[in-house]
């Protein structure tokens, strides 16, 4: 199942949906040290 658009769209996309994800999967009040 290969998608058509190039892989530089799935590595942003896939680096957005992390960045998005960080905050919920960090327990509340952990110190952000990114």
């Amino acid at each position: 199942m290969r998608s058509r658009f190039p892989p530089e769209l799935a590595t942003v996309a896939i680096a957005q949906s992390w960045r998005a994800l960080v905050p919920i999967v960090q327990p509340a009040g952990a110190p952000s040290g990114c």
